[in-house]
C-alpha cells in the first residue's frame, strides 16, 4: 500500500475515533476499505506500538479514546536559536490588567509572562 494512502487512512480512522463516529468494527472496515482481521491488526498495532488508548463501547457502539488527544503525523524541523529568537505572538496582558506588578507580585510584564510560560509549558 502507498505510504500516501496509508497515512490518509490512519488520520481518517482517527477522527472516526475522536467524533466517535466508528460504528461497529464490520462498518469501521467497510469505511476504511480493508477487511475486519486487517482493522483489528491496525487497532492492536496502534494501541501496542504506538500507546494509542483506543476501546470499544458496545452500547454506543463505537471505538473511542480512552484520554483526550489525537493522532499527529508529520514532520517537525527543528528551529534554529535565531528563528526561535524571531517568533513573535501572544497577548498583551496589559490591555488586561492595569498593574501587572500590584496583581502577580512578580514585578513586570515580562516576568509575569515567563511565570506563564513556565506553568504552561510553553
Amino acid at each position: 500500500m502507498p505510504l500516501t494512502k496509508l497515512l490518509q487512512r490512519l488520520e481518517y480512522l482517527d477522527r472516526l475515533i475522536r467524533f466517535k463516529n466508528t460504528g461497529t468494527p464490520t462498518e469501521l472496515a467497510a469505511k476504511l476499505g480493508v477487511s475486519e482481521r486487517t482493522l483489528y491488526r491496525l487497532l492492536e498495532e496502534l494501541r501496542e506500538d504506538l500507546q494509542m488508548p483506543i476501546a470499544y463501547d458496545l452500547d454506543s457502539q463505537t471505538y473511542f479514546y480512552l484520554e483526550e488527544g489525537k493522532l499527529v503525523i508529520g514532520f517537525q524541523r527543528k528551529l534554529s536559536l535565531d528563528e526561535m529568537a524571531n517568533i513573535k505572538g501572544g497577548v498583551s496582558l496589559g490591555k488586561y490588567f492595569k498593574n501587572l506588578t500590584q496583581l502577580t507580585g512578580h514585578g513586570s510584564a515580562p516576568n509575569y509572562l515567563c511565570t506563564v510560560k513556565q506553568i504552561y509549558h510553553f
